[in-house]
């Protein structure tokens, strides 16, 4: 089969692939291996590609040239569309040249055609601050764009030139290819799962899937063979949407979905059954593999600043199925008035006209983005200090020593610990570590031992040998417990193991490793022990959200505050468990206390925690203290430099 006809099942395939994408994205619930849906784009592409190239090749009427500027018809002009929409929205709303930077450079890059290389730099796709990139998605352009760099001048090179027109040479070289890309994405993924996420050379095989089957150009024989072989690639391919996680992707698991759209095309070449029929020929599945390139270009940035634009929201069942049409209704007005026209009007068939039209959009573009900044004048706004300290802060004869051990949650306790104890002639040292012989469930054994062995050689030599008077305990459990900072509902979590129990409770682990570390602690001489409680969360970075609430839409403090900080009963429902557990700790050991932070942020309603007062940011994103912040629990602290038992 050549890509020569169309094939409306190869646009049902596209439907599938981009409804998975777009479905995980909004978090839908049974879609947590959506993710899989660009792995089919790929084969797709793969597929489609190999067959124009082969099928001109045989032909002797390959053009370089007219294989590019199809290229080029087919992905910038959406792009481009949907890419300066963004910039054009962040100019006229951002208030600030930070927020502004990031989008700006993530733009740059997917002019470039490198959008994929500057994620991996900046960024884990997995990772929840991932959710704040409108761009994000685009890194499979990247991908995909270096393929059509490289890969017709290896097909063009190796079958006119080495193999002389041998079609059995050129299947063995794709598939050495094939074999030694999929090796390396199955090894490499343990070692740097960003780079094999991201990067060409350990995606390749999944392009190369789509591309010797078209070389090969094999189908069942019967008709029997062909539905069997299209429904186990619908197996294959659902199998990976419903039952995936945010685990260990690509590597060896890419293998199910595209090995899913690799049976789905070649059962469904030359296919007659009614039954098939009914998925392959349904025009609103068709429809939607028509504008499937809008769809995934619109959907991402939609939902990201839907969900972050002003302040994080969760996206409920009412606005998934608004947002879900604004999704639709944006990508068909793209595809219509975009994406069709310069495909097929005469005019942007002509070299001149793409080219120049081409040039002019790049220059503007990037004239605009390198060269035009605008951000609110916010004097008046509220502003926050966010001072890197040192590691240590040390006094001369110190009379008290106090370790502080956490992970970025004690980081940003240092400002009120280190002024008291500067006060008080103390010296701190801020350990910061994962929770004491703990790891997380989609760990491998290699990185247990690995973090076993790190315990045992700097952790607990760092106790050992500091002489430490006093300890304080802070950690955004929250986090520690689930593996993630922001709850997907499409997601299987990564919660808290212990490396000394089987136990697959994250609150068991972590009594475990809090008892462990106290025990430690006071068998190396420490007298003192403080366990901080959770710190009440905004939902959204709060001197951008605060600015913006207030600048663009008027809103008073007391709204603000409502709006960003954290309700009372939510705070009391996400500790739940957590604040009983560090107290029952403190109650089991001698000399270990319990400190509540979160009445210092309590408005005089009781009803939610403050984020801002006066025109003073308590935070510097959605869950880390800012400088006057962590000022803001003076008295909470000023136990911990008493004197000795």
């Amino acid at each position: 089969m050549q890509a020569k006809e169309y094939r409306p099942d190869i646009d049902v395939l596209r439907a599938i692939a981009v409804l998975a994408v777009i479905l995980y994205h909004a978090h839908i619930p049974f879609f947590g291996g959506g993710y899989v849906g660009v792995s089919i784009f790929f084969v797709i592409s793969g597929y489609l590609i190999t067959g124009i190239i082969k099928r001109k090749l045989e032909n002797n009427t390959f053009s370089f040239l007219e294989f590019y500027e199809n290229r080029v018809r087919r992905i910038f002009p959406a792009l481009f569309f949907m890419v300066f929409t963004l910039v054009l929205f962040e100019w006229f709303t951002s208030l600030n040249l930070y927020e502004q930077r990031n989008l700006f450079s993530s733009a740059k890059r997917v002019l470039l055609t490198i959008p994929n290389i500057y994620f991996y730099l900046n960024t884990n796709y997995f990772d929840p601050e991932a959710e704040t990139m409108p761009l994000l998605h685009t890194w499979s352009l990247g991908v995909e764009e270096q393929f059509y760099f490289i890969f017709p001048l290896l097909l063009f090179i190796t079958y006119i030139y080495l193999f002389k027109f041998n079609k059995k040479k050129t299947i063995s070289l794709l598939s050495v290819l094939f074999v030694c890309s999929f090796l390396f994405s199955v090894v490499y993924v343990f070692y740097n799962q960003k780079f094999t996420f991201y990067m060409l050379p350990t995606r390749a095989w999944e392009l190369l899937c789509g591309g010797i089957l078209a070389y090969t150009n094999w189908t069942p024989q019967s008709q029997k063979n062909k539905i069997a072989c299209f429904l186990a690639g619908l197996a294959f391919m659902f199998y990976a949407v419903f039952s995936y996680t945010d685990n260990i992707y690509p590597g060896f698991y890419a293998l199910f979905p595209c090995l899913g759209a690799v049976l789905y095309i070649a059962g469904g070449t030359n296919l007659q059954s009614r039954f098939a029929d009914l998925l392959t020929k349904n025009k609103v599945l068709v429809f939607i593999g028509v504008i499937s390139y809008s769809l995934y270009l619109w959907h991402w940035p939609i939902l990201v600043y839907y969900q972050n634009w002003l302040y994080r929201r969760e996206i409920t069942a009412e606005s998934a199925c608004v947002l879900l049409a604004v999704i639709f209704l944006l990508s068909a007005f793209s595809w219509r008035f975009i994406e069709k026209p310069v495909r097929q009007k005469p005019l942007f068939k002509k070299h001149a006209v793409l080219w120049t039209s081409v040039a002019c959009c790049f220059g503007v573009m990037l004239l605009f983005i390198n060269n035009f900044q605008f951000s609110f004048t916010t004097e008046n706004g509220y502003h926050y200090t966010n001072t890197e300290l040192p590691a240590e802060y040390r006094a001369e004869n110190p009379s008290q020593s106090v370790l502080l051990i956490g992970d970025s949650h004690s980081r940003h306790l240092k400002p009120v610990l280190f002024a008291l104890a500067s006060k008080h002639n103390a010296s701190v040292v801020n350990l910061e570590s994962l929770l004491y012989r703990t790891y997380k469930a989609n760990q491998s054994m290699a990185e247990r031992k690995g973090m076993e062995a790190y315990y045992q050689t700097h952790f607990v030599k760092k106790i050992e040998e500091g002489h430490f008077d006093t300890a304080v305990i802070a950690y955004r459990y929250e986090m520690q417990l689930t593996g993630v900072t922001i709850q997907r509902k499409s997601s299987i979590l990564n919660p808290l193991r212990s490396l000394d129990e089987d136990s697959t409770d994250p609150y068991r682990a972590l009594y475990r490793s809090l008892k462990d570390t106290i025990i430690l602690l006071q068998k190396n001489g420490v007298q003192n022990i403080y366990l901080v409680g959770a710190m009440p969360q905004a939902s959204g970075y709060v001197p951008d959200s605060a600015n913006k609430l207030s600048y663009l839409l008027n809103f008073s403090l007391e709204r603000i505050n409502a709006v960003i900080g954290e309700p009372f009963a939510a705070y009391q429902e996400r500790t739940q468990k957590l604040t009983p557990l560090l107290q029952g700790l403190s109650k089991e050991f001698s000399h270990v206390y319990f400190l509540d932070p979160a009445p210092y942020f309590l408005n005089a309603q009781g009803t939610g925690y403050d984020v801002v007062r006066g025109k003073t940011a308590f935070y510097w994103d959605d869950d880390h203290l800012s400088h006057e912040g962590a000022m803001l629990l003076t008295p909470l602290f000023a136990p911990v430099y008493r004197s000795l038992p």
